[in-house]
């Protein structure tokens, strides 16, 4: 499985994740984007790229100043604001999938014991 990736958000001095952001915040973007914050992909997306440096530059300035700031930013500036690296933390996600549904135990191999019991 690849690594775990988290959005890095750097802004006036401010370096922080995704993982950062607090509940509030991921819904405002929620709300700003109509994407769940588990599936935003703000490097792919001006107004998600826009509504993550709103929510973070909003925490030292007005919600106006912080939108009309992200409002006049080039591209090349919000890839500097921006940049996806990989989780400090391993990704717990399960391996396997069958019909979109984890497999947590897989069963075991032809002459293996397994690791769960039927009572």
């Amino acid at each position: 499985m690849p690594p775990l990736r988290v959005l890095r958000i750097r802004v006036d001095g401010t370096d922080l994740s995704t993982d950062d952001l607090t509940l509030a915040e991921s819904r405002r973007i929620e709300e700003a984007t109509g994407v769940p914050w588990h599936r935003l992909q703000p490097l792919q997306s001006a107004v998600q790229a826009s509504a993550v440096l709103v929510e973070v530059k909003a925490r030292t300035v007005d919600r106006k100043a912080a939108q009309s700031w992200a409002d006049g930013l080039t591209v090349a500036q919000v890839l500097e604001h921006l940049v996806m690296q990989d989780a400090d933390r391993e990704d717990d996600r399960p391996a396997e999938y069958v019909d979109g549904v984890p497999v947590i135990d897989p069963p075991p191999e032809a002459g293996e014991q397994g690791t769960t019991s039927s009572s």
